[in-house]
């Protein structure tokens, strides 16, 4: 961290430098694209929220690679001019980082309120085309409700990145997350209609279940960073640290594993695995058994199978939810602003620790532990995984009779 700190000193030498991460959006060929564009391009800053969020469910996928690594406007300005280009004209060109990575924009961060004004119309831009495509700026001029879509899914990816390849600037991958979170919570208050949809998601999830399904909140890891940013004055039951939200929160994350743990099954051979948990949990759970320590084995074996199966979801969605714990505190925003963007070395080291002991996790009943569900009995986690199996079929997750 010292030698990025070191790096840092150097790229911001003058208060003036602007300041962000290289980012590789691809071009799009896909057509729903074209049509969001048209769509975008009738929105004006005044629409109402219903009419914005229409537009914001549509936008299922983009296509956008953040790089761990700082780096100036000023030198993406160069590298553009050495390849015959400017940011005004972008199709196609590709540049290469100082750490040789490939990339065509840089999404700037927040440092300050001068730094992020200096920044914004760049930053407009470039939120246009990850959601549009290359010529979104002409065809679909920024809308405040493309952030909402935007900031949690490249937050997403960087943690996704983290677990795909730990030895892979490792500590500038939590650090880009950090910043993009932060730079986010300063739009939402920023512009109040992203503020408005950001939080709208939220209590919509919390409180209706049709709002938590595939179709409505297709993913999970993004909501936990919405959750980050919600407006705890307004809604203080809208976060993770809320018992029922979490509950709720786990299970739909749970039914969304249902499908997944039983196709694991089948390509190892098992294709009735609910079928016999079931069969399990109810002779466990049962006051009658006089066969209790057999189906206990029985229970014990299949929750392990179960961990298994779902092994890097599970590990992934703690990931996530311990940066949120790391490091979004009540003074996270002022650590970064105060010190370039950087986290301090106690909270790095603690977040390490964390991420090792993820790493070690063998059986489901740690993830519950760690997570904080009140899941402390063998029964208690079978009858939960039976409920998420009832929630995965009638929510249409998964299709198969038990």
């Amino acid at each position: 961290m010292d030698s990025i700190k070191e790096s840092l000193d150097e790229i911001f030498w003058e208060d003036s430098t602007l300041c962000g991460f290289p980012v590789d959006v691809k071009c799009f060929q896909n057509p729903i694209h074209k049509s969001l564009a048209n769509t975008f391009s009738s929105l004006s800053l005044n629409s109402n929220v219903d009419e914005i969020e229409k537009r914001v469910r549509q936008l299922k996928m983009f296509n956008a690679e953040v790089f761990p690594e700082f780096l100036s406007l000023e030198e993406y300005c160069t590298d553009l001019a050495v390849h015959g280009s400017s940011v005004d004209n972008l199709t196609g060109i590709q540049l290469k980082s100082p750490h040789g990575n490939y990339y065509t924009h840089i999404i700037p961060i927040y440092l300050s309120q001068s730094h992020f004004q200096r920044n914004e119309s760049h930053l407009k831009t470039l939120i246009s085309v990850i959601c549009c495509g290359i010529d979104g700026p002409s065809k679909s001029p920024f809308h405040p409700s493309m952030f909402v879509k935007v900031y949690p899914a490249l937050m997403n990816k960087q943690i996704v990145s983290f677990l795909r390849d730990k030895t892979y600037d490792s500590e500038m991958l939590v650090v880009a997350f950090s910043n993009l979170l932060r730079t986010y919570r300063y739009v939402c208050s920023r512009y109040p209609q992203v503020q408005e949809i950001n939080d709208k998601h939220v209590l919509e999830f919390c409180s209706n279940e049709k709002y938590r399904t595939k179709e409505w909140t297709n993913d999970l890891g993004e909501l936990l960073f919405k959750m980050a940013a919600v407006d705890k004055s307004k809604y203080p039951q809208c976060t993770f640290e809320n018992m029922e939200t979490k509950k709720v929160f786990f299970e739909e994350f749970f039914a969304r594993q249902i499908f997944w743990v039983d196709k694991y099954a089948k390509e190892g051979g098992e294709y009735n695995f609910f079928n016999r948990f079931r069969y399990a949990a109810t002779e466990l759970l049962s006051n009658y058994t006089e066969n209790y320590d057999m189906f206990r084995d029985e229970c014990c074996y299949l929750l392990n199978q179960f961990f298994e199966a779902s092994r890097i979801s599970l590990r992934l969605l703690l990931f996530n939810i311990e940066c949120l714990k790391t490091f979004v505190t009540p003074d996270f925003d002022n650590l970064l602003d105060s010190n370039y963007g950087l986290l301090d070395k106690e909270r790095m080291y603690a977040f390490r620790k964390s991420m090792n002991e993820i790493e070690g996790m063998t059986h489901l009943s740690q993830f519950f532990q760690r997570t904080g569900c009140p899941l402390n009995t063998l029964e208690g986690a079978v009858d939960f995984i039976i409920k998420s199996l009832n929630n995965a079929q009638r929510l249409g997750y998964f299709s198969r009779h038990y």
